[in-house]
């Protein structure tokens, strides 16, 4: 059975090791600095209430990891959950373990937020197989970004 715990200190080189697999994979439109990584590692565990980073263990073993942010949202009348990252090393992928951590989401904030909210790459198919198959909707907006000057 999977296990759930925040990130540690001595999580840090998995973590690392997780992030920078994700973003030059099919999860993700670009890779990311390795700056970008270790600023988000001690933003967490640094106690910002935006984040929270998630050690995903089965067997005893690092199996994954997820980031949460919270986000208000006036067109839900409350807080979601934005699933930012969701990451299964490849040995522990179709075990379950990405529907084990949504459910546990789901618990973990059930009361607390409106919504579960996530994005993902259109190539990403087995995530857009998974995510269907739980019964989340895809919303139509477009999303946009502008970097701050």
């Amino acid at each position: 059975m999977m296990q759930v715990r925040d990130f540690l200190p001595e999580d840090k080189e998995a973590y690392l090791t997780m992030a920078t697999d994700l973003f030059n994979g099919p999860a993700a439109i670009h890779a990311l600095p390795l700056s970008y990584l270790e600023h988000t590692f001690k933003e967490i565990l640094a106690g910002s209430p935006y984040l929270r980073g998630l050690i995903l263990e089965e067997a005893g073993q690092v199996a994954g990891y997820c980031q949460l942010a919270f986000v208000y949202n006036n067109e839900i009348d409350g807080m979601y959950v934005w699933m930012d990252e969701l990451y299964i090393k490849p040995e522990f992928r179709s075990k379950g373990l990405g529907s084990q951590m949504f459910q546990w989401v789901f618990a973990e904030y059930r009361g607390k937020a409106k919504k579960l909210r996530f994005e993902v790459a259109p190539d990403n198919t087995d995530a857009l197989r998974l995510y269907r198959r739980l019964g989340f909707t895809e919303w139509p907006y477009i999303q946009f970004t502008k970097d701050f000057d």
